[in-house]
Order: structure tokens, then C-alpha cells, then sequence
């Protein structure tokens, strides 16, 4: 029994082997060739087990058909299984004998078994308790069909052949199933290894110790003139290469297999056909067996031809642009994405004298920004916060923008930031120092313009035009505070007759005389000194009332009649001004600036008409009073 039951087990062996090796053979045929080959191998399997069988009694037999049976759909799919069953059945059928009914019922379940297992490992993957669980189900099921038999073909058959066929069913059965795991998973690895390969635009290939080919993609043999990779298999570089280059190819080979040291980055430039020389990088490396001696090589070949090219043009390019940056008047700093200075012209170190020996390729910005500080180069760097300073810079030149730099020499640089993606940020910078300087000259024309626009040339106080804009805002900002403010008008007393008298530059200089009286007693900041027009002048008063406004009229009364200018048309002989006053905070006052302009002009016509050399309130316009100060009576 054991001695068939052995014999069994190495049929199984042996087809197993069997179809390792078809398997590998036919990895590049078509599915169905693959199904109908391995279908033809596991029938005659199945069969040659069956013609091994051990017959326990008058046509009951026990053998290992049930191993390929099931397996049978675990290599190739169903249909496989399905083939494998009907063969093994119609070969059962015409053994006959007593156990054929019952030989086919565990034919049908063991091909049952197959499939279910397939579909189970197909949804759920593999795993060694399935294995087992599967080996003890494939060698256990299949048997139970003994339970048609007569009953004493049954007993004997259970007695005798169920325990070592069930055993050595699951061993083999294990041992089938390792093997189907292991070698699909080696025969996949393989094939994508070999259309990797297969498809790689670079030249593979393999060759023995004597240098022969033993495996080349499609791209060596097509550069070597053959319709496929077979037609190499067993050539040397003499059936392929040049006679004057075949030689030097084998030699260099060989001495790689002596000495097992690798040939790395060999670069060759070899005429093509039409006599264009293209250029080659290749790469062999020895292959080793178990003991370390060397059995053959690896090789790869690379087209450098275009990439060559490539490179050849970029670096003209890149020297066409550093020829163009070197001719600029700006500099040009050109940082990689590390924030690492790769190129700079000469334009660029000029314009840093203090750190031009930092400023080189490879520099971090970090560590010139630093320099920059240390050696005083720029001096509004913060010494306090200088890594915040430094990031804000790096950021900056990252984002693009514009950075206004002053350095120690009192020069003005302006650095324009771009980033180009995936490669850096390019920095180009200028003196600007004389637009700097231009633009500060023309601020202060601007500002001095901006003054005389509204100052009066001759008093050199503030002229009619500024007058108006300063008292909408002071009567805007009292109306808002509630504060008073006050509004006295002044007129040079006969200054016609002055002019005519004196001339023209004498009643300049009266003017210009009494515009200065007025400037030194209006002392504070927000008192405003202005020409009205002609010989009249405006003094505005923020936060003074009208009784106060009237004590300060009379100041400015008395010390113009205190400087004694002399008038013979005066009433008194010399020049005196006569002032008219109002308020904004007295109603109706205060709505507008020229409502508190027309009670100003109201009191002084007053004024006037009371004998000139006086001060008039509006106030006292309204009660009709108009009488001159006690000064006037006095004198």
C-alpha cells in the first residue's frame, strides 16, 4: 500500500516539475496555449496516477488523481479544471469495476473543490491556514465517495487505504500548492523583470564568461541590424561591432571577469551609418555565482547623443547670457532654490565693496546678509532682530518685489526680485542714488513751491487764497469743538494817499513793515497771519473770543502807531490801521466762513466811519456803538 501510495507521490513530483518548466516556457504564449498545454500535462498527470493506483478490491482503486484534479484550476482557471475532469472521468469510466460510481462521484467533487478554491484565492489571496484548510479538504472530500460502495468494498476500503491516502494526499497536495504559489509569484516577477527590460529605451544585455550574448532587449538588436533578440543569443561583439572596435571590447571585458572590477560611465562617440557620430555611456557590471567567481556581466548602454547636444546648447546659452549679464550697467544675482548665490557679474560685486569676497557662487544670501552687517555695510540692518531681518529678506526675494537698500557710503540701491519656478529667484540691482537725490530735491521744491503758493511776496505772510482754506477748516473744527474763534480785518489808515505821496516802494515797505508788526504779537502756533488783499490784512483766532480778540486788535493798533511811519495825509502824520472784529461764537454767526468774513468787513467799515485809527467789534455795530478806543481820546 505504501509502496504505491510513494509512488503516487513521486508521479506528482514529477509533473510538477513538468510544469515549472512549461510554465517559464510558455510565460510569452497566448492565454489559450498556455490553458490547453497545461490542461494536456495535468490530464496525463491524472491519468498516469490513476494507471499507478493501488486497487484494493475488484475495481476499487486509491491514488493521488484528486492532487491534480484540484490543482488543476488553482494553475490555469476553471476551464483547465473543467478538461483535467473529463479526462480523468472518461478514463475512470473505462477502468470500470465496482468502485467506478463512486471513483467519478470523487472525480466531480475533487474538480468542485478545485474551483471553489480557485475563486476563493482569486477573491481572498493567499495564506497558509487556506493552504492547509485546502489539503485537508482536496485529499478528505474526494474519499468520501467510498460511501457508495458496497459495504464490505466500504469497510475494507476505510480499513485499509483511508488513513495513508488521506495523508499523503494533504502532504501532496501542500506540497502542490506551495509550489503554484512560489513559482506563479517567480514567473510574474520574471515577466515584468523581462518587459521591463524588453521595453527599456536604453540597450540591456547579458553575457557569459566568454563574452557571448546571452539575453539582449529589442533595442540592442536593433541597433545591431537583427529582426529580434534571438538572433544574438551565442554572438560576441565580433558579430556585431566593427573589426577595429571588437577587439578593444573583448579585452575590456575579460578583464573585467578576471578581476571583477566594474566598468562605469565608459563614454564612446561612434559613426552611424550616414557617418554622424553619436556617443554612447555604458555601464557593465560582473555577475557573481554563490562562491564569488565571476560567471559573466551586465551591461547597459545609454544614447547620450541628444542629451549631449542638449548640454552643449545650454551651456552656450549660459555663456551667450553671462557674456550679455557681464555687458550690463546693472548687477544680476542669481540665487537657486536653496537661497544659494550661483551666478553674479561683475557689475554686482562693484556695487558691494565691503562684502564682495562673500559674494560668490555658493554663498548662502543667510551668511552674506550677516557679512553685510559686520562689516558695517549696511547700516539700518537690526542688530537686535537680525535672523528676523534675515528671514524677511529671503522671503522677500522667494516672493519677488523691490527692496530699497542704503549703504555705508551714503549710495542708494534698488534690488528687483523675480522667482522663476523650479529653478531660483533672480535679483538685478541699480544705484539709484542720483534719482534718490533727484527725487529728495524735488520733495523740497515741491514743499517750497507748495509754501509759496501760499505766501504773499510781498509780506511774506499767508496770501488771500490760504486765508479762505485755513478759516473753512478753523470755523469747521469750532463748529464741531464748540470753541470760539475770532476774525479781525485790518486796513492801512490812507495808504491811497500814502502811495501817491511817497511813491510805490515806500508804501511797500509800509506794508511789509506793518505784515511784520503783526507776525511777532500773533505768537501762537495756531494764530494765522494774512494779506487780504491790497492794504487790508486778516489776523484769525482760534479759541479767543470776541472781547479778547478786541484787546489783541488793540495791541496791534498801538504798535503800529508806536513804529511813527510817517503819512502827512494821516489824520496824525503817521501811518496808523484801523481793525474791524467778529466772532463765530456770537449768532448769527458761525454757519459759515464768509458769514464771519462779512461781520469782520462790517466792524471795520465801522471803524472807518468813527475816524479811522480804532478798533470796532461787530458786537457794537448790532447796538449801534461805535465810539473810539480810550487811546484814540487821549491822544
Amino acid at each position: 500500500m505504501w509502496y504505491s501510495l510513494l509512488a503516487n507521490f513521486a508521479t506528482v513530483g514529477l509533473f510538477l516539475s513538468l510544469w515549472l518548466h512549461l510554465k517559464s516556457v510558455l510565460a510569452k504564449h497566448r492565454r489559450v496555449t498556455r490553458m490547453l498545454a497545461v490542461a494536456a500535462l495535468l490530464a496525463a498527470g491524472t491519468i498516469a496516477s490513476m494507471t499507478m493506483a493501488k486497487e484494493i478490491d475488484r475495481g476499487v482503486f486509491i491514488d493521488f488523481r484528486s492532487v491534480f484534479l484540484c490543482a488543476a484550476p488553482l494553475l490555469e482557471g476553471p476551464t483547465v479544471g473543467i478538461i483535467v475532469a473529463l479526462t480523468a472521468a472518461t478514463y475512470r469510466t473505462l477502468l470500470g469495476g465496482a468502485g467506478m460510481f463512486a471513483g467519478l462521484l470523487g472525480i466531480v467533487l475533487s474538480a468542485l473543490l478545485g474551483i471553489a478554491g480557485f475563486y476563493f484565492v482569486e477573491r481572498k489571496g493567499w495564506s497558509w491556514t487556506k493552504t492547509l484548510l485546502l489539503s485537508f479538504v482536496s485529499a478528505t472530500v474526494p474519499l468520501t465517495g467510498a460511501f457508495v460502495l458496497p459495504a464490505a468494498l466500504r469497510d475494507e476500503f476505510f480499513n485499509q487505504a483511508f488513513i495513508p491516502g488521506a495523508s499523503i494526499n494533504v502532504l501532496a497536495f501542500t506540497l502542490t500548492v506551495y509550489l503554484i504559489k512560489s513559482c506563479s509569484r517567480r514567473v510574474r516577477e520574471r515577466q515584468l523583470l523581462d518587459m521591463a527590460i524588453e521595453q527599456a529605451p536604453d540597450y540591456f544585455y547579458v553575457k557569459a564568461r566568454d563574452s557571448t550574448f546571452v539575453a539582449v532587449n529589442s533595442a540592442v538588436a536593433k541597433i545591431s541590424g537583427v529582426q529580434n533578440a534571438a538572433q544574438l543569443i551565442g554572438k560576441s561583439d565580433y558579430d556585431v561591432a566593427s573589426p577595429d572596435r571588437a577587439p578593444t571590447l573583448y579585452a575590456a571585458e575579460q578583464d573585467m571577469m578576471r578581476t571583477g572590477r566594474p566598468l562605469r560611465d565608459l563614454v564612446e562617440g561612434i559613426p552611424d551609418k550616414r557617418g554622424v557620430m553619436r556617443f554612447f555611456e555604458t555601464t557593465k557590471l560582473p555577475v557573481k555565482d554563490g562562491d564569488g567567481r565571476v560567471i559573466g556581466l551586465v551591461g547597459i548602454t545609454r544614447d547620450t547623443t541628444d542629451q549631449r547636444a542638449l548640454h552643449q546648447e545650454l551651456e552656450d546659452s549660459w555663456g551667450m547670457l553671462k557674456a550679455v549679464l557681464s555687458e550690463m550697467a546693472d548687477g544680476v544675482a542669481v540665487f537657486d532654490e536653496e537661497d544659494r548665490l550661483v551666478f553674479c557679474n561683475e557689475q554686482y560685486h562693484s556695487m558691494f565693496p565691503r562684502t564682495r569676497d562673500v559674494r560668490r557662487p555658493g554663498t548662502p544670501l543667510p551668511e552674506i546678509l550677516r557679512a553685510a552687517l559686520e562689516r558695517g555695510e549696511q547700516p539700518e540692518i537690526p542688530r537686535e532682530n537680525l535672523d528676523g531681518w534675515i528671514a524677511t529678506v529671503v522671503a522677500g526675494i522667494r516672493q519677488g518685489g523691490e527692496e530699497e537698500i542704503r549703504l555705508f557710503d551714503g549710495r542708494w540701491l534698488l534690488a528687483r526680485n523675480r522667482c522663476v519656478a523650479g529653478f531660483g529667484s533672480i535679483s538685478v540691482v541699480s544705484d539709484v542714488t542720483e534719482i534718490r537725490s533727484a527725487e529728495q530735491r524735488s520733495a523740497a521744491l515741491a514743499a517750497e513751491m507748495k509754501v509759496l503758493a501760499t505766501m504773499d511776496a510781498l509780506t511774506s505772510v499767508l496770501n488771500r487764497r490760504a486765508l479762505d482754506e485755513e478759516l473753512e477748516r478753523e470755523v469747521a473744527r469750532s463748529r464741531r469743538s464748540g470753541t470760539a474763534l475770532s476774525l479781525i480785518m485790518i486796513d492801512v489808515d490812507r495808504f491811497k494817499a500814502l502811495n501817491d505821496a511817497y511813491g510805490h516802494p515806500a508804501g511797500d515797505e509800509c506794508l511789509r513793515r506793518v505784515a511784520d508788526v503783526l507776525r511777532r504779537h500773533a505768537r501762537r502756533a495756531s494764530d494765522l497771519v494774512a494779506r487780504y488783499g491790497g492794504e487790508e490784512f486778516c489776523v484769525v483766532l482760534p479759541e479767543t473770543d470776541e472781547e479778547g480778540a478786541r484787546l489783541f486788535a488793540e495791541t496791534l493798533r498801538a504798535a503800529v502807531r508806536d513804529m511813527r511811519i510817517e503819512n502827512e495825509a494821516s489824520e496824525c502824520g503817521f501811518v496808523t490801521i484801523s481793525a474791524g472784529v467778529a466772532a463765530a461764537g456770537r449768532q448769527p454767526l458761525a454757519r459759515s466762513a464768509s458769514e464771519l468774513m462779512n461781520a469782520a468787513d462790517q466792524a471795520l467799515y465801522a471803524a472807518k466811519l468813527a475816524g479811522r485809527d480804532r478798533v470796532c467789534c461787530h458786537s457794537d455795530c448790532d447796538a449801534g456803538v461805535a465810539q473810539p478806543t480810550p487811546a484814540i481820546a487821549a491822544a
